[in-house]
């Protein structure tokens, strides 16, 4: 018999594991309730650990699938081998290596312009890039890649903006409160942890004045945990924070600190500006995962006509991004996101 311990969040999400892991076969043992751990577990709501276990006869699921799932992994591995030695030789068609060099132009990562490239194989060879019915189909595509990432979003009252310097994230702030307090007429708060930053402060009591509502400055993780206690019903709270050079991990590892002293379920977003290289759009996100991010923002969007990295950083890091800076206007140069604008925002470098 294999016995499995597994650790979620309810008993809900740990039958969803231990099905998927050891089969429908399984068994439940035992389960209880355990504080997380390490120090700050102290403070963390308690998860379920789950005791499981399976017949050794009886094949988990995920090895019953594996067979299948390797056989189409090499005919796929195999097709783009034949593809890029025709690249190579000289003797990929025209269409197919037309395409190729389109996608890449838009800035989308080599390795999505591969995967593109084999799914839709067939049809793209037949199909100039100037053809309407093939570009519609790559963008059905790539609706559909982003699309998982989009459902079951959930939107909580507490939300933090991060990321590098420079990238808007106070201005952001307010466009995203102003919607809440103008357009909704709902209560907002905020809270800001830029104490270092000239004139941070200020600027976001211009905004609070606008809109409103008062700014409160936590200086320490316990200061930011009190004044999120004072939350009323209704209430979003806003927190701003100062931007931090992604190199500096000892900064990163510092607010992740303060993130992690706020005991509610929060919205987390990474800011980054679309007029970066995409290759250090992708390095910001993975120096920024120790805060623990959940939704990006792309700002700047006015000021470049490339987008690949909208795409690029959904993929790869399996986040949604939920609003796009166009402009500097407080609070209306915000767009919502949604799998299709962003690909018809990126097809505007087509």
């Amino acid at each position: 018999m294999k016995i499995k311990k597994y650790t979620a969040r309810d008993m809900a999400e740990a039958l969803q594991m231990i099905k998927f892991d050891l089969g429908p076969e399984a068994m439940i043992l035992e389960s209880r309730k355990v504080r997380q751990p390490g120090i700050l577990g102290f403070f963390k709501p308690p998860v379920l650990e789950v005791l499981a276990a399976v017949d050794e006869e009886a094949k988990p699921r995920k090895e019953a699938v594996k067979e299948t799932f390797e056989v189409k992994k090499d005919l796929a591995e195999l097709k783009l081998m034949v593809k890029d030695l025709a690249r190579v030789t000289g003797t990929e068609t025209g269409n197919f290596a037309r395409w190729r060099e389109r996608l890449l132009k838009l800035e989308l990562a080599p390795d999505i312009v591969e995967q593109i490239l084999l799914e839709l194989q067939d049809f793209l060879e037949e199909m100039a890039p100037e053809e309407t019915h093939g570009v519609e189909r790559v963008k059905e595509y790539l609706i559909n890649l982003i699309k998982p990432y989009y459902d079951n979003i959930h939107d909580f009252p507490l939300k933090a903006l991060i990321g590098p310097t420079g990238v808007g994230k106070t201005t952001t702030l307010a466009k995203i409160a102003g919607r809440l307090a103008i357009h909704e007429e709902k209560p907002i708060r905020f809270i800001t942890l830029d104490t270092f930053r000239v004139g941070a402060v200020e600027q976001l009591k211009i905004y609070g004045k606008y809109l409103g509502t008062t700014v409160k400055v936590a200086g320490s993780p316990m200061e930011l945990w009190r004044a999120v206690q004072k939350q009323n019903e209704g209430e979003t709270i806003f927190i701003d924070t100062a931007g931090r050079p992604s190199k500096k991990q000892n900064q990163i590892q510092e607010l992740a600190g303060f993130l992690e002293a706020v005991k509610k379920e929060k919205d987390i977003y990474l800011v980054i500006s679309a007029t970066v290289k995409p290759e250090d759009a992708e390095k910001i996100a993975k120096d920024f995962s120790p805060c623990g991010f959940n939704k990006f923002i792309v700002t700047k969007i006015d000021e470049t006509d490339k987008f690949g990295v909208l795409i690029n950083l959904i993929v790869k890091f399996k986040k949604p991004i939920v609003y796009l800076g166009v402009g500097q206007n407080v609070p209306d140069d915000l767009i919502s996101a949604t799998p299709e604008i962003i690909v018809e925002q990126v097809w505007k470098g087509w």
